[in-house]
């Protein structure tokens, strides 16, 4: 899958189902991002038919420090749009105890690492 790095929503955003596709989805998603963002930059992430869309709110003050306000899932979509947002997860909330802590610390790492100021979100 090519993504646009300053798109959103699925805006600029292609699935490859075979290499053959790669060509023109590159074209695709270049013209697109530069016209929708101003913004031709993308990256190649893997595609995976059944997953789950969950988010970690994470806020920081700019110098390395940094909040995390738990998970919400946001799996319930259209056409790459979230639908319905649920707070808290009900696939994180039947997970063992140890991952969520493990998957929420790393977010809130990313974020610090950053030095973020304000509002984030790591997916």
């Amino acid at each position: 899958m090519l993504k646009a790095t300053a798109g959103g929503g699925g805006m600029g955003l292609q699935i490859c189902r075979s290499s053959g596709d790669i060509t023109s989805a590159f074209r695709s998603v270049t013209d697109r991002s530069e016209t929708l963002f101003g913004n031709a930059g993308m990256f190649a992430e893997r595609f995976i038919q059944e997953s789950r869309h969950i988010e970690v709110q994470v806020f920081g003050d700019g110098q390395g420090g940094a909040v995390a306000f738990g998970e919400r899932e946001c799996s319930i979509q259209r056409r790459h749009q979230k639908v319905v947002e649920e707070c808290p997860s009900p696939f994180v909330q039947k997970r063992p105890g140890e991952w969520v802590a493990a998957w929420i610390t790393s977010c809130f790492g990313l974020n610090a690492d950053q030095d973020a100021v304000g509002v984030g979100r790591a997916s």
